[in-house]
């Protein structure tokens, strides 16, 4: 193994532990040299032992003979004179070969006691040590196999479990460094899930780490670790084979997880069990020390009057895990590079501000008075507020050549992803993982805090502005600028989360099971259930994925039986909400397409409405270059119950309490690379999809006229849906609360084809929250 730092024709910068090729390329100049030119510029790290990747019967004899001669031997100057100026290496950071050159190769600095940047607890971290320490010899001693439980003399497996960004691959990369070993790092994702691929793909691996006498470690492994189960027979085969290869690496081997539901056999075979928590200031602190040190290159210490130091125990005080510190020091790694200057403290503070906000943004409701009193008496100023920016259709949640405003750090337990704000999830009514236990999250508001259009600020409950309390539940923050939520709360438990993936063709089953579930889901309020139609870039066809969750924690709840009972992959755990929130996000830098609609839990109208998903996919493949598109259909439960929930608890802008049906809530959401297809391809297709649907239902007398407004189009009018008596409430507030007519022009929110003031745009759809730009708030206080 040796370290190499080079630019490169095919990669901009290479630097890292490699491992050199196959030693032929010493010893002749017939050794595999990568191709360039026209051809590839790597072989990827996905078929590590390719034939053209890996040596013959000669080279490989030849290998072995120089190996023989052992590091004393004196070479000739021919030898010298045979050797290339360049050798095939790997590159254990990017997974792939690559051509380096020779005078770029040193020999590895390791650091220094690396257990110090560790911040596990002694007793963790005491034997941890113990048990890798006979991996610091170059052979590794084999102990019996009384000692190992019957496995390879040489191998050793720990298991790390615990919070993503907690230490967990840090402790793998210590234990590298302590050893004088490289880390061979896998992501399970990126191994195949069918047994025979996932052996094929564990034998290159094991071939070449065992050739370097690497550290293997395989993150996020519980994929390939989740408990056994009858009725998952194709994920119960590939969690066998992993059971049966993983041990059999004859050195020391890392599994990390995030999730408790792992199949007992895997205990019988691993050595020690790690448990993590969440981080404190002295353990971040330690995380951006190490990531610093590397980044800067310094991983010795600092000079006595080095910066350094303080910043790492003022950046210990920013709640950020590992892997968010991580991207953090890349993106200054990055501003660095990219403006021709050594790594400083004001990258890594640009790159912070950027990722977890600004302290120039508005802290409470008296500046955002200041703010709107300056947006009032500034001409032509145009402005949006947002909080998370859920709603994705342009013009929702921000504004062109104007300002976005934001209240940071107001978040709530709410929305199910984890960019969703609870300004706009709140106000614009709020589903929830616990509506059917509590109702939406607008009907735990016991007060608003207000910003008016003059500036002054105003309570919003039952006993004062009572109107305007009312119709914020879902009548989006039209009124005003919501500055502050008094929320009721309630206790949380551990949950059990299952993700199940099916066959297309299985869809009529998952239609039944849907509305079974939704027929009863009063008697079961802590069950859940989104039941999603999805097409991924650039896939070969769709598929169904149906996430279950018992809010209790029950396992296998009775009431989610029949979804359980459909043939395919399941993944399940005992979780919790914060937890699951992270794994929803919408991906950045696309063009999404949002379409909703509700109906009656009629099956012929979801069987429908699967149908039309499949139409659509082919007929997208069509026209969306290279497959490069996201298509998702959700069906969600909307029960007599949700609004019984909202009756009790004095009733929401929705009008539900007047549907005496359960209904199921469709969304489509489509996401697309630019935005001109968005708008020659996805909305089309959604909006005459949507159109087909409710024709449908409105033929068999199932169409509901509600409209769920986060999930709306600009085009679709969710507060007329609301009921004639709900948008004369909202009428009249907005007059009374903004008797001037303020962001008449100013606040844009609604948009069909031309812009509407804001009493007009309240009936087409809701403001939501947004991070205000600093300098232009700043222009406009002054």
């Amino acid at each position: 193994m040796f370290s190499c730092s080079m630019k490169d024709q095919w990669f901009p910068y290479i630097r890292g532990l490699i491992g050199l090729g196959h030693l032929e390329a010493f010893l002749n100049n017939e050794g595999h040299s990568l191709p360039r030119g026209d051809d590839s510029s790597s072989i990827q790290g996905g078929d590590l032992t390719r034939d053209d990747a890996m040596p013959d019967a000669k080279g490989e004899q030849k290998s072995l003979e120089h190996e023989k001669m052992g590091e004393d031997h004196e070479w000739t100057d021919i030898e010298y004179l045979n050797c290339p100026p360049t050798l095939v290496a790997f590159l254990l950071d990017e997974k792939v070969w690559a051509n380096v050159q020779v005078e770029h190769l040193t020999d590895i600095v390791w650091p220094e006691r690396p257990f110090d940047s560790l911040g596990l607890e002694i007793g963790k971290k005491v034997l941890i040590q113990n048990l890798t320490c006979r991996f610091k010899t170059k052979e590794v001693t084999e102990v019996s196999n009384q000692d190992t439980g019957g496995v390879q003399g040489g191998n050793l497996c720990i298991f790390l479990t615990g919070p993503p960004g907690v230490g967990k691959t840090l402790t793998a990369e210590v234990v590298a460094e302590e050893t004088h070993r490289p880390l061979y790092r896998v992501q399970a994702g990126g191994l195949g899930f069918h047994p025979s691929a996932l052996e094929k793909q564990l034998g290159d691996i094991f071939l070449l780490a065992r050739r370097w006498g690497a550290i293997i470690l395989i993150d996020e492994a519980d994929m390939f670790m989740t408990k056994r189960r009858a009725s998952t027979p194709d994920q119960n085969a590939t969690v066998t084979a992993f059971l049966r290869l993983f041990h059999t690496y004859d050195g020391l081997l890392f599994l990390t997880s995030t999730s408790k539901d792992i199949d007992t056999a895997f205990y019988d075979r691993i050595h020690a069990t790690i448990e993590y928590t969440e981080l404190d200031k002295t353990q971040r602190k330690n995380i951006w020390r190490r990531q610093l040190q590397r980044a800067i290159g310094s991983p010795e210490g600092h000079p006595p009057n080095s910066p350094w130091p303080e910043a790492y125990r003022l950046l210990g005080k920013v709640g950020t895990n590992g892997r968010e510190i991580r991207n953090i020091v890349r993106t200054a790694e990055q501003l660095a590079l990219g403006l021709s200057t050594d790594l400083s403290m004001k990258h890594v503070a640009l790159a912070v501000r950027n990722f977890g906000g600004s302290d120039n943004y508005p802290r409470n409701a008296e500046e955002v008075s200041k703010t709107v009193q300056a947006l009032v008496a500034t001409p032509e100023c145009n402005f949006a507020v947002r909080s998370g920016g859920h709603t994705v259709w342009p013009g929702a949640s921000n504004i062109q050549d104007g300002i976005t405003i934001d209240l940071d750090g107001r978040m709530v337990a709410g929305g199910r992803e984890n960019a969703v704000g609870i300004g706009g999830l709140t106000t614009d009514g709020g589903k929830t993982f616990y509506t059917c236990r509590v109702g939406f999250a607008c009907d735990q508001v016991v007060n608003y805090e207000v910003v008016l259009a003059d500036g002054s600020i105003v309570q919003a409950n039952d006993q004062e502005h009572s109107d305007l309390f009312r119709v914020l539940k879902g009548g989006g923050n039209n009124f005003g600028i919501v500055t502050g939520f008094d929320m009721v709360t309630f206790p949380s438990k551990d949950i059990w989360d299952a993700e199940l993936v099916h066959a297309k063709e299985s869809a009529p089953e998952v239609v039944h099971a849907l509305t079974d579930f939704v027929g009863n889901l009063e008697a079961h309020p802590d069950a859940h259930v989104l039941a999603m139609w999805m097409y991924l870039p650039k896939a070969d066809d769709h598929f169904i994925e149906n996430l279950l969750m018992s809010l209790d924690g029950e396992q296998e709840a009775k009431s989610l039986s029949k979804f359980l009972a459909i043939p395919g992959q399941v993944k399940s755990k005992t979780t919790t909400i914060a937890t699951k929130m992270d794994t929803f996000a919408l991906p950045k830098a696309r063009e999404h397409t949002w379409f909703t609609t509700t109906f009656k839990n009629d099956p012929r109208i979801s069987q429908k409405a699967a149908d039309v998903f499949e139409s659509l996919v082919k007929m997208m493949k069509g026209q969306v270059p290279d497959h490069d598109f996201a298509f998702q259909m959700v069906l969600q439960p909307l029960p007599v119950s949700f609004g019984k929930h909202s009756a009790v608890r004095g009733g929401n802008m929705f009008g539900l309490e007047h549907i005496k049906d359960d209904c199921v809530l469709l969304v489509w959401t489509v996401e697309v690379p630019t935005p001109e297809m968005r708008t020659t391809v996805a909305f089309p297709a959604l909006k005459g999809a949507i159109d087909e649907i409710e024709a449908y239902a409105k033929s068999l007398n199932s169409d509901v006229k509600f409209r769920y407004l986060n999930y709306c189009d600009a085009s679709q009018d969710p507060l007329g849906s609301y009921g004639e008596e709900n948008v004369r409430k909202m009428r009249e507030a907005a007059e009374k609360y903004d008797p001037a007519g303020f962001s008449k022009e100013e606040c844009p929110v609604a948009s069909r084809s031309q812009r509407r003031t804001w009493h007009e745009a309240q009936m087409m759809a809701a403001v939501t929250l947004r991070p205000i730009v600093a300098s232009m708030l700043s222009a406009c206080m002054r």
